[in-house]
């Protein structure tokens, strides 16, 4: 498995029209691979702005998403 093509797949669901729970997982997802640098640079930023608009816009629930927003936010 290509961390690159992952990376691209996240990509493609997360701008894809409409708000489901396939959206919100590829957002995590993607904000996940900013946040370790895997398939892409390395970008906090980018990772915490993903993360917000998972949970907020889609009121995602997962506790590690959270965790992780606070962990991107801390590098910032």
């Amino acid at each position: 498995k290509s961390s690159e093509k992952a990376v691209e797949m996240y990509r493609k669901v997360a701008e894809s029209v409409g708000v489901d729970a396939n959206v919100g997982d590829a957002l995590y997802l993607l904000a996940c691979c900013y946040a370790r640098g895997e398939g892409i640079e390395k970008n906090y930023e980018e990772s915490a702005r993903l993360l917000e608009e998972a949970i907020v816009c889609l009121q995602y629930k997962r506790k590690c998403a959270k965790k992780l927003l606070e962990f991107c936010q801390q590098r910032l």
